[in-house]
């Protein structure tokens, strides 16, 4: 098997004795993460009598950084913004640069990380500070961004796309200019009602971001009681790593069995008792109906069956897109924005794109 390594720069690893490798054989390796927006690297493999060598790098290559395809002349003057920081914006400004789009590459996100792999951030309570998690969980590394020439503005919440003059208005009032822009602002959790109208409560929370998570790691401690309203993957996952915290963890749903509309019956069944073993309280079939609050804090969840004492409230009962700045596009009963196979926005002007949770688009087969 040959690569795209430059044998000069590695080293020369022996594997093993060719009888040790079947014919066509795969060997996996450990995976440490994931999404990976890079190719799978591949190495030089070569036999030398009975042992099979590969020119493998001195170090993991984690920092490696692609280049885009075509060299960044500077000459192009189209200014093409991204709204939104997730995983959406990030793969839209990669592909611009690997086409070799050469104008500029604005993303402005509501969070001051980077893009990062957001579903990781509850299958364990960290320690450490969640800037740092974000900053590990990172898409693409710093360097990234600066070798592609895209210019990330974290904290910058876009609050309008005027499509008739082609700008975007940031919150502080300061508008942009685009000849394209595309809108990937993904989704934002769902608060229950019943928290409304009962004041700021400093322990009840939903898990978007990594500073929502860090927020909530304040108030965890051992023999804290902490109730996780929803049974599905929020709720699923972070009631696993609250336990490993050795927190008191209740999880109240109205379905079933926990995840019951994702893996059915059975496979709920035996997640709950998964659960159950490992310390978790799982009430099932009894949705909530109320919270009592007092001193700005949660003190308790009142569900069908009872009311639970709580120290903490976390609500993960699904996501709502946020499309409210494409007041121009066609929007969907589920309340996404229809586009074309292009990303093009249905309803709106030919520059206007969309991508990612936000959107419904047709089936790469048939076109519906």
């Amino acid at each position: 098997m040959t690569g795209n390594a430059n044998c000069a720069k590695f080293e020369r690893v022996r594997l093993g004795t060719v009888k040790e490798f079947d014919d066509g054989e795969m060997h996996e390796a450990q995976v440490h993460g994931g999404p990976c927006y890079s190719a799978i690297p591949t190495y030089k493999v070569e036999v030398d009598g009975d042992s099979l060598y590969a020119y493998l790098p001195p170090a993991p290559m984690s920092d490696e950084v692609e280049m885009p395809r075509k060299k960044i002349s500077g000459k192009d003057n189209r200014v093409f913004v991204i709204c939104g920081g997730g995983a959406a914006a990030h793969a839209a400004a990669e592909t611009l640069r690997l086409e070799g789009f050469g104008g500029r590459i604005l993303i402005f996100g509501d969070e001051v990380h980077l893009p990062y792999y957001r579903p990781h951030l509850t299958k364990r309570i960290e320690t450490k500070s969640y800037d740092q998690v974000a900053a590990e969980q990172a898409l693409r590394p710093p360097l990234w961004y600066r070798a592609n020439q895209v210019e990330y503005y974290g904290g910058k919440k876009v609050t309008e796309v005027n499509h008739d003059v082609n700008t975007i208005t940031l919150e502080d009032g300061s508008t942009v200019k685009y000849d394209k822009v595309l809108v990937a602002t993904g989704s934002e959790a769902v608060k229950l009602p019943m928290g409304r109208g009962l004041g700021p409560l400093s322990n009840l929370f939903t898990l978007r971001t990594a500073d929502d998570l860090g927020e909530v790691v304040k108030h965890i401690k051992p023999n804290t009681r902490v109730v996780l309203v929803g049974a599905n993957f929020i709720g699923c996952e972070m009631a696993s790593s609250l336990t490993n915290k050795k927190a008191k963890v209740t999880v109240v749903t109205d379905m079933e069995v926990p995840m019951n509309n994702i893996v059915g019956t059975r496979g709920g069944a035996a997640l709950k008792s998964l659960l159950e073993k490992n310390g978790v309280t799982v009430i099932t079939g009894s949705p909530v109906k109320s919270y009592n609050a007092k001193g700005g804090r949660v003190t308790q969840v009142v569900t069908a069956k009872g009311v639970v004492d709580a120290d903490v409230v976390i609500e993960g009962v699904g996501a709502r897109v946020t499309v409210n700045l494409l007041k121009c596009a066609q929007k969907n009963r589920d309340g996404t924005v229809t586009v074309d196979a292009s990303m093009r926005c249905k309803g709106c002007p030919d520059n206007v794109f969309a991508a990612g949770d936000i959107v419904t688009y047709p089936y790469h087969l048939d076109g519906t």
